[in-house]
C-alpha cells in the first residue's frame, strides 16, 4: 500500500485458532472442511474472487505450518491450482513462500576446492529431494519441497510466468500466534514460568516486517523467465528459547516471569543461511533486531527498558 500497489488478499481464516481482524482488503473463504477428494470446487470458487489485471501473486498459505494440514491450501495441490490460474490469466509473476527447513541438508560431497556441492538453501527442490539425507527431513520440509517441485515444473512449462521461491527462516511478529516465540511471549506477558526445553536448539527468526520487505525487494528486482529465483530469507543470527525469554523479560517493564532451566541441555549449533546471497540477489538484509521485534509483541503500555534503555 505504501508503494501504491492495489492489494487483494484471500484468507482462509478458519484454519487458525482465532479469527483474523476484518479488513477491507481481505476476502474470507470457507474451504477448510472440504475433503481433498473434493478440492476442485473450493479452489475454483476462491480464484474467481480475484480481480482482473493482477501483476504479482504471493502464495503464503503454508508459512509456519509445522507439517500440519490446516487447510486444503496447505498442499502441493493448492500451489498447483493457483499457478494454473496464473498461467490461464497471464499473470507475469508468482512468488512462493517456502521453508528454510531444507537448509538442514548438508552437502553430499564437497567440490574439488572443498566448497559445498549442494547449497541446500538455494538449490532446486528436484535436487534436494534426491539428496541422500532427504528422508531425514521434517514433514514440514518435505511438504515445502513438494510444493516447490510443482512450481518448478509448471514454471518451466509456461512461456510467460516468472517464479521465485523465498525460503523463510522462522517468521514471527504481531498476528502469528503459534510457535516457540508466541509461547514464550504469552508467558512473559502473563508472568508465568517459562520452561526451557532440554533440546533448546537455536533457530533463525525473522520479523514479518522484514519478510514483507523481502517480498517487495523480490518484486522490484524483476524476475527472469530463464530461471526460478531461489533465495533464503533469514536474519543470519540464531536465537535459543532461553535467550528469547531473557531478552523479553528484560525488555518488558511489567513481567514477573521466571525462567526454569533443565538439568541437562544439548543445544547444538543451530541453522541459519548465508545472508550475503539475498544481499547479492535482491539487495535484502534483515533490519529488525531481536529487541525491536520483541517490543512489537509486548502490550502497548510496556515502555522500553533493559536492552532498549538509554545506554543499555
Amino acid at each position: 500500500l505504501d508503494q501504491d500497489y492495489k492489494v487483494f488478499v484471500i484468507d482462509s481464516s478458519s484454519a487458525y485458532r482465532s479469527p483474523q481482524s476484518r479488513n477491507r482488503l481481505v476476502t474470507y473463504i470457507d474451504s477448510d472442511d472440504v475433503s481433498h477428494a473434493e478440492n476442485g470446487a473450493p479452489f475454483a470458487d476462491a480464484m474467481e474472487m480475484i480481480p482482473n489485471g493482477v501483476s504479482h501473486v504471493i502464495y503464503a498459505a503454508r508459512v509456519q505450518d509445522h507439517g500440519k494440514e490446516r487447510a486444503i491450501w496447505d498442499s502441493a495441490e493448492g500451489v498447483r491450482s493457483v499457478i494454473e490460474w496464473c498461467v490461464e490469466n497471464r499473470v507475469p509473476d508468482f512468488i512462493l513462500l517456502s521453508s528454510m527447513e531444507v537448509c538442514h541438508l548438508s552437502a553430499e560431497k564437497p567440490n574439488a576446492d572443498g566448497s559445498a556441492k549442494v547449497e541446500a538453501c538455494t538449490a532446486p527442490a528436484e535436487s534436494l529431494l534426491g539428496h541422500n539425507k532427504a528422508a531425514g527431513l521434517t514433514k514440514a520440509a518435505r511438504k515445502a519441497l513438494a510444493a516447490e517441485m510443482v512450481l518448478e515444473t509448471l514454471c518451466r512449462a509456461s512461456d510467460q510466468l516468472k517464479c521465485a521461491v523465498l525460503r523463510l527462516s522462522d517468521p514471527y511478529g504481531p498476528g502469528i500466534d503459534d510457535g516457540p516465540v508466541a509461547s514464550v511471549m504469552a508467558k512473559v506477558v502473563a508472568g508465568l514460568p517459562i520452561d526451557v526445553p532440554e533440546l533448546d536448539v537455536p533457530r533463525d527468526y525473522i520479523h514479518t516486517e522484514d519478510v514483507a520487505r523481502a517480498l517487495m525487494k523480490t518484486i522490484w528486482h524483476g524476475l527472469s523467465k530463464d530461471t526460478v529465483l531461489r533465495i533464503s530469507i533469514c536474519s543470519g543470527v540464531t536465537v535459543s528459547v532461553e535467550t528469547w525469554a531473557r531478552v523479553a523479560i528484560e525488555t518488558s517493564t511489567t513481567s514477573v516471569a521466571a525462567i526454569r532451566l533443565p538439568t541437562q541441555r544439548d543445544n547444538g549449533p543451530g541453522v541459519t543461511c548465508d545472508v550475503r546471497h539475498a544481499l547479492r540477489k535482491i539487495s535484502f538484509q534483515a533490519i529488525v533486531g531481536l529487541d525491536e521485534g520483541i517490543m512489537t509483541l509486548l502490550p502497548a503500555d510496556d515502555e522500553p527498558q533493559g536492552f532498549l534503555a538509554p545506554g543499555g
